[in-house]
């Protein structure tokens, strides 16, 4: 009796196809934990990458404090400046004192607006009644006194130097506080442009004096 021959399907060969062996690729053969090694130091890295940006992205957050106050500085700037502008502007004799108005209107609520984008942006909304703790009803009175007197223009300069003086003095310790380059640049413009109200404030008051002389 002849043995059985073992049966070979086939199609073995489609059914059950020979696994090929792997072969390492060059330069990582019994290199594994090189590897591991590797790919640790590469996350490591990348995670110091990231705490960077986000730590240069969020520092101002210890500032914002000194942020609002140069923002509330702006708003009363603002305010007083729209009782010359809207309030008494029958008041207001001097074309200079109108032009000064007109232009720290303008440079002001620019600033405020930027200052105010750049908080929220880091997740620091300030109210309108925050904004609005500055506001001096001293000054109002003062004013209002002035007109009846006619001499508007001299109380409403005279006011708007104190409050610049101040707002600058504000902008100098937010920016000695800031550690955000974008903040640095928005403080540094704020006080450039400060310097440059208080400049026409005083032609503007020598033109209003050298009217009354």
């Amino acid at each position: 009796m002849q043995p059985q021959q073992p049966y070979n399907n086939p199609y073995d060969f489609i059914m059950s196809p020979e696994k090929p062996q792997r072969t390492p690729l060059a330069g990582l053969s019994g290199g594994g934990m090189g590897m591991r090694i590797a790919v640790v130091a590469v996350g490591v890295i990348v995670l110091i990458i990231a705490f960077v940006m986000l730590s240069s992205l969020f520092s101002s957050s210890g500032n914002v404090p000194n942020m609002t106050v140069v923002a509330e500085d702006q708003n009363e700037l603002q305010r007083v400046t729209n009782l010359a502008l809207q309030d008494h502007s029958s008041d207001v004799t001097q074309q200079t004192t109108m032009n000064f108005a007109q232009t720290s209107s303008l440079s002001i609520a620019t600033a405020q607006a930027q200052l105010l984008s750049f908080l929220s942006a880091h997740g620091a909304k300030v109210s309108t009644g925050k904004l609005g703790l500055k506001a001096n009803p001293a000054t109002d009175r003062a004013l209002t006194a002035a007109a009846a007197s006619s001499t508007f223009d001299q109380a409403y300069l005279t006011a708007m130097q104190t409050d610049l003086e101040a707002y600058a003095s504000d902008i100098k310790v937010a920016f000695a506080n800031s550690q955000n380059a974008t903040e640095k640049q928005i403080l540094s413009k704020d006080y450039n442009d400060e310097q440059l109200l208080m400049q026409q404030l005083t032609s503007a008051q020598s033109s209003v004096s050298g009217a009354n002389s």
